[in-house]
C-alpha cells in the first residue's frame, strides 16, 4: 500500500488536491476507506475523512489479483496544516487492514506580483 507524493504533501491554502492511494496485487480486491486526523488528535479517535473519493480496481494480467487506485479530493484550508490522511485497505481474506499515511504542510496562499519595466 502507498500513497503518491508521500510522507509529507506541501500544497497552499484555499486550493484542491488529490491524494491518491495504490493497493496491488490483492484477491479479491481490497475496500479502501479514508482518516483524517490532526496531529494532536488520538488515533482512536480518527473521523472518516471528508471529501470526494474516487475508487476504481483492475484485474492484473495473471486474472487471479487485482490492483486497487483510490483517490480522495479534499480542499484544502489553512487550518489543515499538520493534518494527517491514512487510506486503510482490506478484503475479506485479511485479518487486519493494511494502511499508509501522509501528513499536510499547508502554506499561506501564493502571492504573485506584477512588475512594470518603464524604459526611458
Amino acid at each position: 500500500m502507498t500513497v503518491d507524493d508521500g510522507p509529507i504533501i506541501e500544497t497552499v491554502a484555499d486550493s484542491f488536491i488529490n491524494i491518491t492511494c495504490h493497493a496491488s496485487a490483492s484477491r479479491p480486491p481490497v475496500t479502501v476507506t479514508w482518516y483524517s486526523s490532526l496531529q494532536n488528535e488520538a488515533t482512536t479517535t480518527q473521523n472518516e475523512a471528508a471529501g470526494s473519493v474516487w475508487t476504481d480496481s483492475t484485474l492484473l494480467a495473471d486474472r487471479k489479483r487485482y490492483a486497487v487506485i483510490s483517490v480522495l479530493t479534499i480542499r484544502v484550508n489553512r487550518s489543515d496544516n499538520g493534518r494527517v490522511y491514512q487510506c486503510s485497505a482490506i478484503n475479506v481474506a485479511m485479518t487486519t487492514p493494511v494502511s499508509a499515511t501522509v501528513r499536510l504542510t499547508v502554506h499561506r496562499e501564493q502571492m504573485s506580483f506584477s512588475y512594470q519595466l518603464s524604459i526611458s
